[in-house]
Formats: structure tokens, sequence, C-alpha cells
């Protein structure tokens, strides 16, 4: 199973590269985006906005957490989507964190890239929900 999850990483990697705006763009990120910026520190809510994003993606996370996954659920795709997910969500703390600390364009970015392993996800577990019907 060791082969082909690094087989799998390897090629949902690739495809992660290959995903256009189109794909990778959402109402977060957006929202997120127009956070980070010199005038969006002025406002008052700012610091509230940001520990709400930290707060939904902490979320997500224990969302994900309290999930039961049986024996037979434990594949190199299951494996490869908590890898991702937890990638994920990972960058989307530090892309958090960069814009509290000012690094705006640093945070978008890893909020990009955080946003294009959380679709992988999606779309993996589309695949796979297809696969076992």
């Amino acid at each position: 199973m060791a082969d082909d999850f690094t087989r799998l990483i390897q090629a949902l990697y690739a495809e992660a590269d290959l995903l256009t705006p189109i794909d990778w763009k959402s109402v977060h990120l957006t929202s997120f985006h127009r956070l980070c910026a010199a005038e969006a520190m002025e406002s008052s809510t700012w610091q509230q906005s940001l520990d709400e994003v930290e707060k939904r993606i902490k979320g997500a996370w224990e969302n994900y957490r309290s999930l039961l996954v049986t024996e037979r659920e434990r594949t190199a795709e299951t494996q490869a989507g908590h890898r991702l997910l937890v990638e994920g969500l990972a960058g989307w703390l530090e892309a958090v964190e960069l814009c509290r600390v000012g690094d705006f364009e640093a945070a978008r970015e890893a909020a990009v890239e955080a946003n294009r392993l959380l679709i992988l996800v999606q779309r993996q577990g589309l695949r796979l929900s297809h696969k076992m019907h």
C-alpha cells in the first residue's frame, strides 16, 4: 500500500499544480484575500474576522477528527485524502498567521495553495464515492 500511496499522492500534487483559478477560487478565499490588505487592518473588525476564519478552519478539523474510519476504509486513497486535508487546513492556519503579522502577499499565496489541496480532497472524495457505488 505504501507504493500505491506514494504514486497516488504524487499524482494528486501534480493535479493540484494543474488547477486553474476557476477550480480553486471560493467565497472563503475571496473574503480572506480582502482581509489581507493593509487598509483592512484599519478596520475595527479585522482581528475578529481573522479569528472567525481560524475558528472555521479549526472547526473543520474537529469535525473531521470525529469521523470514524473502519479498517476496510483505510486505503491508499483515504490516506492520501487525509494527508491533503491535514496539509490544506495547516496551510490555511499558516495563511491566517501570515495575515496577522502583515505579510499579506505570503498569506494570500498560502491560502491559494491550501485551497488547492482542499479542492483535491473534495474531488478525491467524489471519486471514491463514485467508485464505491
